[in-house]
């Protein structure tokens, strides 16, 4: 394959987010709608996928400490600009989340779970007294594929692309590993800007109160040891503040990776912070950053852009093992080991949604990175009779996608089912506070 080509996957790939990619998403889809309304926006009606329903669910937006679907798209239409894609929320202000949460607040936004939809499915109208358009957005987080005024299409994306098929190049871990040993150093230095970018939100994480405060309650407990001695802890302290403040409602981006920010985190920390203990240069730090996103791209072509399990867990995980092991001298076939060895410890970890707990998952993917890492060093893997495992990666990973597959549409009919039931309970509450309020 064209090294050209990997590059322009991993620039396309590769790319900054402001918030989580979920209610980020319905944000710029209800934006793009709001962008052809005529008028004062009166209400907003959204269908969801199951897998987005769920990943926006219980997640904070941008910039603010409250939650859910419902806000992103009001706060999309209202204040963001669709041609930012995943930073739409950066020119949104108080005045606008204050608009926003108040049309919430009067019951104008509708979220609604479409069962019938797969993968990345976003349907936002947004309407006033004089016009009405919606905009659908499908197959990745950014990608808008239609727009629709008054009934009529005003844009269709140009690209005619099957959305079941997510992904449009397919890559063997023998053509990452040649292009990350030999691609010309220019062409991918721009990943280090990553490293930079989620550092600085998991020092934001660190100095502020976000979430679960994962990280600081960690780095608090770890007061006693000089962590730069110990990669493994330094990488999930700092992967679990950065997810702290993603999650709790931050102003800075994440570098996300194939869609997720969450991911992007995942797979670069861990990755970076090795680097800085084994004082590699930046060109190498750099070359090994794209194995880990190339990896997780790999890993995401098997199981899918959104899943029934946790993608930092299994393909973000990978990335980062695959990245120590090539970093430690370790040959190809060790980093095979180190993904076989991540997927048989992490398989069963599923996705319940975007939200603050997310960091608690990225802090076992980080942990498994190195462990897997190391056994795999040692010439230690999960194989044939270890379940899923085979006895090489892509008969691992072919399995792997027959798991995620077969159960994706059962998990997120039983989560969302929960959601709902939450939801439904959480309103009669409110209903009958108010009610004893009033008495």
């Amino acid at each position: 394959m064209e090294y050209s080509r990997i590059t322009n996957l991993l620039k396309k790939e590769v790319l900054p987010a402001l918030g989580c990619t979920g209610p980020v998403a319905v944000a710029l889809a209800a934006a793009r709608a709001a962008a052809e309304v005529d008028g004062s926006i009166t209400s907003i009606n959204v269908a969801l996928s199951p897998g987005m329903y769920k990943n926006g669910w219980g997640v904070a937006v941008p910039g603010t400490k409250e939650r859910g679907n419902a806000l992103g798209a009001a706060y999309g239409a209202i204040g963001g600009d669709y041609r930012l894609a995943l930073e739409v929320l950066s020119t949104a202000t108080s005045y606008h989340l204050e608009k926003a949460l108040e049309m919430v607040e009067k019951g104008k936004v509708k979220v609604f779970c479409d069962n019938t939809k797969k993968g990345i499915y976003i349907e936002a109208t947004v309407n006033s007294a004089e016009s009405c358009a919606t905009a659908i957005l499908e197959a990745s987080h950014d990608r808008i594929s239609k727009v629709i005024k008054n009934g009529e299409i005003i844009y269709k994306a140009f690209e005619c692309i099957d959305t079941s098929q997510e992904f449009d190049v397919q890559l063997s871990l023998s053509e990452i590993v040649d292009y990350a040993e030999h691609v010309v150093y220019d062409d991918i230095a721009f990943l280090a800007e990553g490293d930079v970018m989620n550092r600085a939100l998991a020092n934001d994480g660190l100095k502020n109160s976000y979430g679960l405060n994962s990280g600081r309650t960690l780095m608090n407990s770890y007061s006693d040891l000089d962590i730069i001695d110990f990669p493994s802890i330094k990488a999930k302290i700092f992967t679990c503040a950065a997810s702290d403040a993603r999650m709790g409602g931050s102003q800075l981006p994440a570098m996300s990776t194939v869609g997720s920010g969450n991911q992007g985190i995942t797979a670069i920390i861990p990755v970076g912070v090795f680097a800085d203990h084994i004082n590699a240069t930046e060109e190498q730090r750099c070359r090994a950053l794209a194995i880990s996103h190339l990896v997780t791209y790999m890993v995401k072509t098997y199981v899918g852009r959104i899943s029934s399990t946790c993608l930092c867990a299994i393909a973000s995980a990978s990335g980062s093992a695959s990245s120590i092991v090539w970093m430690s001298g370790g040959n190809e076939r060790q980093m095979e080991y180190a993904i076989m060895n991540v997927v048989s410890a992490l398989a069963g970890q599923i996705c319940d949604g975007a939200k603050n707990a997310c960091a608690l998952k990225m802090g076992v993917a980080c942990d498994q990175a190195f462990t897997a890492a190391q056994l795999a060093l040692n010439g230690n893997y999960a194989g044939y009779y270890d379940g899923l495992v085979e006895e090489d990666l892509e008969g691992t990973l072919k399995n792997l996608a027959k798991l995620t597959t077969n159960t994706r549409e059962i998990i997120d009919t039983v989560l969302t089912n929960i959601l709902n039931d939450k939801s439904k309970a959480k309103r009669r509450l409110a209903n009958d506070n108010q009610e004893l309020q009033y008495h």
